[in-house]
């Protein structure tokens, strides 16, 4: 058994990944070369870019490094609900982000909206060819139609709460105690 596997980059998905770990990047860069902004909508935005940045790229390396077969769970299934958990996350980061942090003369700001809509679309073919790949192994949950869309209304329950602003709160429905 080799110890690299070097079709795991050549492949279609691991093109698709490859990509997303360039824009990703790119699209935490260039906000971060543009400056922090005291904003929690900023730091989910940096938060998405570099969360799907990092499993994307770990991701890559335990497939090209072979690690990927000897993990004791459903590996095609964790990078098909991985893939669709960052195509939610980068849909809505490009949409709050130039709703937020652009305007007509901020070139980086621009860039990276630009950058992280084409990551969505890179993240959202990966989900596409993951679902479409005939393998004929058992698949996991959470890369059934029903998983996926668990997924999703776990994804908006959590945005609902997050977009929740702290004067809310006194309501009975929201309290912790």
């Amino acid at each position: 058994m080799s110890l690299v596997d070097f079709r795991s980059l050549t492949q279609p998905v691991g093109m698709m990944r490859i990509m997303a770990a360039i824009l990703t990047c790119m699209s935490f860069s260039l906000v971060a070369s543009a400056g922090h902004v005291q904003s929690p909508y900023w730091a989910w935005c940096m938060f998405t870019w570099v969360f799907c940045f990092f499993f994307t790229l770990l991701i890559l390396i335990l497939e090209f490094t072979t690690v990927s077969a000897k993990l004791p769970f459903a590996w095609e299934d964790f990078t098909t609900a991985f893939a669709m958990l960052a195509c939610l996350m980068c849909l809505t980061t490009s949409i709050i982000y130039p709703s937020f942090f652009t305007c007509g003369n901020c070139h980086r700001q621009i860039g990276a909206s630009v950058v992280s809509w084409v990551c969505f679309g890179v993240y959202a073919c990966e989900v596409v060819l993951t679902r479409l790949h005939p393998s004929g192994q058992n698949i996991g949950f959470l890369s059934t139609l029903p998983g996926m869309m668990k997924m999703l209304e776990t994804f908006i329950a959590c945005l609902i709460f997050t977009s929740l602003e702290s004067s809310q709160f006194r309501t009975p429905g929201l309290r912790c105690w």
